[in-house]
């Protein structure tokens, strides 16, 4: 029975997380004359006794995420700027990592190869919005050598100028059999 309930509160606590952050990113905005601040993004992948979120405050450079080989986990993908989100973008090995998530429009999903594929969003800056998100699932597959790496990245409009405000990041993934997923400093 404690079983049970905590799963429900844990699931509830998700839901108004979620509710919540899409209250927030997804307000229309003003495009304003000058941004020179970066877009926020971050993912949260959880499931099999593994919760974190990952953000552009984090060090890339100097962590690995070790998944458990055929485990699925949950995403929550988000990008948010005060000035306007003009794009955000997730890259990824679909032979070694196979998302599944519900992509209507402006979402799009683009295959380059077998080694390559693309989750986007682009905003409309006739009717720009603070922000969007993406959730879904998936199943991780296996690892080539190297890993298999998670590559987001968030763009603003700048303001009145053609210079954007870019902000990403590339999570190294490492799919092993046996073991917790974790996330593991260098």
């Amino acid at each position: 029975m404690k079983t049970c309930k905590t799963t429900f509160k844990k699931t509830l606590q998700q839901a108004a997380a979620i509710f919540l952050v899409t209250t927030i990113v997804s307000c229309e905005t003003e495009i304003p004359a000058t941004d020179d601040v970066d877009p926020n993004f971050s993912i949260r992948i959880y499931g099999n006794d593994f919760d974190h979120t990952f953000d552009q405050g984090d060090d890339f450079d100097n962590f690995q995420l070790l998944l458990r080989e055929d485990d699925e986990y949950n995403f929550v993908l988000t990008g948010s700027d005060a000035g306007g989100l003009q794009r955000l973008e997730m890259v990824f090995q679909p032979l070694f990592l196979e998302f599944n998530a519900t992509i209507t429009s402006p979402w799009q999903r683009t295959n380059f190869s077998t080694q390559s594929d693309l989750i986007s969003w682009t905003g409309d800056s006739s009717a720009p919005l603070t922000g969007t998100i993406l959730q879904g699932t998936f199943i991780a597959k296996g690892s080539p050598t190297g890993g298999t790496p998670i590559s987001i990245s968030a763009r603003d409009y700048g303001g009145s100028s053609i210079y954007q405000n870019l902000s990403g990041g590339t999570i190294d993934t490492y799919v092993r059999e046996g073991g917790q997923a974790a996330v593991i400093n260098h």
